[in-house]
């Protein structure tokens, strides 16, 4: 710029011609932002090189120019409101838009004050091209949308393979175990058996890379409430006392009346893992269920007599895909997400896990929690029929299953186990049906809306008396397991072990 442009451009600038408000008319002209003054009639009257930029216009035409002329939101006649809206909030910051020499529409921030000078108020508004921003913040939201959309649809996923893949898994372990109990040569005995640890094999790998999935998905949420340890340690140990009694173990159970803060769900989701890895790797001996207090915290524990963990090994023991003595280990041992899940569900509750281990002697893993200041009776709930309980032989089960390739697995295994079986494919089948069992398997899901639970609710008010119940489920488990405990139902997440179902079967018949 000459020294002719800068003198007549010092002359539009407010202010004098002294060095100081040259240096600072220099800043401005150098400025990142546009800089505009504008008198109380919407006049433009000063604008810096940046402006003159931005726009493409010459510094003499914006001079010539008023507000409305750049701003297609700004009418001349709405001027007055707009002053006097910047002068009450003032600084005050918005977005807009302005119009360049061709045409085109920029967005823009604009920050504006009202400044008083040589007793004129003007209004002295930074303007910043945010154009590159908002195509930030659009491809932002876009990449939002797209996640938010493979959400959607891993989440869909998830809800589809939790049902639909554990279904022909739920159907075919209940037919190897009613294969298993008739009379077959050796050779085919093996072959039962080559079969069973394969569907186990299964099972475990689909329970765990679903579970680990459902919580990277973020749609496993907690609700934490008080909850009786008495009856979470009795379903678990109900659960796993005929795989127990299979290997010959002792699997002892530490009543408790103790009630503590947690997700009840969840969390018996976390000790049922516990458990399992007990029994699962403890060839000799007992394995001890209970919790204790410690140091202002219940530990709810799992004791072995199992092989014990070395001390290098410990740190590591609870990280995803861990597996121990990898050379040696069985092929049903899994992917070593058991733990990763423990440790997962554990972080998502904020609470603690650990673990004490003596080499060749066993192992202790507990998860710590937060007690409540009341306590419940541990005691065993009082037997449901006011008759004498049938034996298994005797007792009927209604099952309530509207897949046709589940429900005759099911009649089939229960079947082979010497019971009366009654099969019906919908909540309307089974209030319908003239036999009242003595147990009610029932699937969560039933055609029509219904849901299971409500099923043996019919059930229980037909008969005049608390009906043991099951549910049977392939979805996620915290929202069923809740309506299902307050109703006193039992649940079981598909595909369903046969020895931990006779094992509950039994119970419930006796009881």
């Amino acid at each position: 710029m000459s020294d002719h442009d800068a003198k007549t451009s010092d002359s539009r600038r407010p202010g004098g011609n002294s060095a100081e408000q040259r240096l600072a008319a220099l800043s401005l002209d150098r400025a990142g932002d546009a800089v505009y003054w504008i008198d109380p009639e919407g006049r433009i009257v000063y604008v810096n090189n940046t402006a003159s930029r931005m726009l493409g216009y010459g510094r003499d035409e914006l001079t010539a120019m008023t507000v409305a002329d750049i701003d297609p939101e700004v009418e001349a006649k709405a001027w007055p409101d707009i002053w006097a809206k910047i002068k009450a909030r003032q600084p005050t910051t918005f977005e807009g838009q302005h119009r360049t020499k061709g045409g085109c529409l920029i967005p823009v921030e604009v920050s504006a004050c009202v400044l008083t000078h040589e007793d004129r108020e003007l209004v002295c508004g930074f303007v910043r091209d945010i154009t590159g921003r908002q195509r930030a913040d659009e491809a932002l939201k876009s990449d939002k949308q797209q996640a938010d959309r493979a959400n959607e649809a891993k989440t869909r996923f998830l809800a589809a393979a939790s049902h639909d893949l554990r279904q022909p898994l739920h159907a075919m372990e209940l037919l190897v175990s009613a294969l298993s109990g008739k009379e077959l040569s050796a050779d085919a005995q093996s072959i039962v058996a080559d079969m069973q640890d394969s569907l186990t094999f299964a099972r475990r790998l689909l329970d765990s890379l679903l579970d680990v999935s459902e919580l990277e998905a973020g749609t496993i949420k907690a609700n934490i409430e008080d909850v009786p340890l008495a009856p979470l340690l009795r379903r678990i140990h109900q659960q796993y006392l005929g795989i127990a009694d299979e290997k010959g173990l002792e699997l002892r159970l530490v009543p408790s009346s103790l009630v503590v803060r947690s997700d009840p769900g969840l969390l018996e989701r976390i000790f049922d893992n516990l458990v399992s890895n007990a029994v699962r790797y403890t060839d000799a001996g007992r394995v001890l269920m209970g919790c204790r207090r410690s140091g202002g915290v219940v530990r709810l524990e799992a004791w072995d007599s199992g092989p014990g963990i070395a001390e290098a090994d410990r740190g590591k023991i609870f990280d995803d895909f861990c597996q121990l003595d990898s050379s040696a280990k069985e092929r049903g041992a899994g992917l070593g997400l058991g733990l990763g899940l423990v440790r997962r569900l554990a972080d998502l509750l904020d609470h603690q896990v650990g673990l004490r281990s003596v080499p060749g002697r066993g192992s202790v893993f507990w998860v710590e929690l937060e007690p409540t200041a009341h306590e419940v009776s541990s005691q065993a709930a009082p037997g449901r029929h006011a008759s004498a309980a049938p034996g298994e032989s005797e007792a009927t089960i209604m099952i309530i299953e509207d897949d046709a390739m589940v429900l005759n697995a099911m009649r089939t295994v229960l079947e082979s186990w010497g019971y009366q079986v009654v099969a019906v494919a919908s909540a309307e089948a089974a209030r319908a049906a003239e036999t009242i069992p003595d147990v009610v398997i029932a699937d969560y899901r039933l055609p029509g809306g219904e849901t299971g639970d409500r099923a043996i609710l019919d059930l229980r008010e037909r008969a005049g008396r608390a009906l043991p119940g099951v549910i049977v489920t392939g979805e996620v488990m915290p929202a069923a397991l809740g309506e299902a405990e307050s109703h006193d139902l039992q649940v079981l997440k598909k595909p369903v072990r046969p020895a931990k179902l006779r094992a509950l079967l039994r119970h419930l018949v006796q009881s």
